[in-house]
């Protein structure tokens, strides 16, 4: 009887504790994010000043989401600098709304300082600009979901798409472009669009 009345103890004080943990979670986060968000991935990210943070950093405001590796040669200085165009065509009033999230393929050589050194050459303001790492178990996962194909390559170099996402403030993609071949007028359109919304 003793072991029956502990076990219901048991059971209502562990059910306690989880409504408990919930509500202050999603209090936590004023509201649960819709069932096709990014933000669902519960991943951790290291940004370029060494914070450790979330996919879901700018939850609030649209977000430019995309992946690069900081000594690739060739593709991501393209990629960066046309977000750099976007952000610069962009009216006052969406340009200060938009942040950009940028996920690095490579955890082990992007460390924050190398991830730093690109924000700075790229003048990345650091209060919309994040160039993030994730542990490599997660980077795949996170590639996954915001359409983005990679290989590493047996040189230590990485074949990747060049996929822009743009993220609305719930985390859920609502447009996606190939950056290489994507005129940056049309991204800038696509961003007016959503930060007036």
């Amino acid at each position: 009887m003793k072991t029956v009345k502990t076990l219901g103890i048991s059971v209502v004080l562990s059910v306690t504790v989880a409504l408990f943990w919930s509500v202050t979670v999603q209090g936590k986060n004023n509201k649960k994010v819709p069932g096709d968000s990014i933000y669902q991935l519960d991943t951790q990210l290291t940004d370029q000043r060494g914070k450790t943070t979330k996919l879901d950093l700018y939850r609030g405001h649209p977000v430019v989401v995309s992946m690069f590796y900081a000594s690739c040669p060739y593709a991501c200085p393209m990629l960066l600098g046309k977000l750099k165009s976007v952000e610069r065509d962009l009216p006052k009033k969406s340009r200060n709304k938009l942040r950009f999230l940028l996920i690095s393929f490579n955890p082990k050589e992007d460390t924050p300082k190398v991830l730093n050194e690109v924000a700075r050459r790229y003048k990345a303001d650091a209060k919309r600009w994040r160039f993030t790492s994730a542990a490599k178990e997660n980077v795949r996962e996170i590639a996954a979901v915001l359409g983005i194909k990679y290989k590493k390559l047996e040189d230590g170099e990485y074949s990747h798409s060049t996929i822009i996402n743009l993220v609305n403030s719930q985390g859920v993609v609502v447009k996606h472009f190939d950056s290489l071949n994507k005129p940056i007028k049309d991204i800038v359109t696509a961003v007016t669009e959503l930060t007036s919304k």
